[in-house]
């Protein structure tokens, strides 16, 4: 089977799909761990690599493992999903949404933000964002730490029940080959064929 690349929404979509952000070089470079909650209780967890140019995050969600590697120069994102053994890795490809742990600077939107203790260490500034997005009116609560020159490391939605949020962080340059395009990846945003369908599975429904 070909390399396919075609859009698929970034995890953060199963949290809720706010917000864009222009091309953003990250406050700080880091790599840490990285936590999904829904509802209270643990959804997905994995790693994180945070360059000023890209990210990557090796994430796995409801037993699904699955990388991803964005480009902030291009606006965009690959992702990897696990594939049978002996398969070749199957990457989608397009502009890439807003990703909070990623995407510090959120323009055109509001913060109201009130000192909140500590969160894994660091303390932090509970910020209430409003904004609009493709005319549709956001809403989300971030926490910022002040010691890493307001690095967003947790995330909730407006209803509450989504949550991601990142720990152990280590500060550090993070080398650029981190965050290159997959080698074999090709380019098909808008084309899906019956064998990636397949291929798929159920995992497409954790991205809606």
């Amino acid at each position: 089977m070909k390399p396919v690349a075609y859009f698929f929404g970034l995890f953060v979509v199963t949290l809720t799909p706010v917000l864009f952000a222009q091309v953003v070089e990250a406050p700080v470079e880091y790599s840490a761990d990285v936590f999904q909650v829904q509802k209270g209780k643990p959804y997905g967890e994995g790693k994180i690599w945070v360059g000023k140019k890209g990210a990557k995050i090796d994430l796995v969600t409801k037993g699904v493992q699955s990388v991803q590697l964005h480009q902030f120069d291009k606006k965009i994102f690959w992702i990897e999903v696990g594939m049978p053994e002996g398969s070749l890795p199957l990457y989608m490809e397009k502009k890439a949404k807003f990703f909070p742990l990623i995407h510090q600077n959120w323009w055109g939107f509001t913060e109201n933000c009130v000192d909140d203790g500590e969160f894994d260490g660091h303390p932090v500034k509970k910020c209430q964002t409003k904004g609009e997005y493709l005319g549709k009116k956001e809403e989300a609560t971030i926490w910022r730490a002040q010691d890493l020159n307001g690095t967003v490391i947790r995330y909730l939605d407006k209803k509450g029940k989504n949550e991601m949020h990142v720990k152990n962080i280590q500060v550090a340059a993070q080398p650029p080959e981190l965050f290159a395009t997959p080698e074999g990846a090709s380019e098909n945003p808008e084309g899906e064929t019956g064998e990636v369908k397949k291929s798929l599975g159920g995992l497409k429904d954790l991205f809606k």
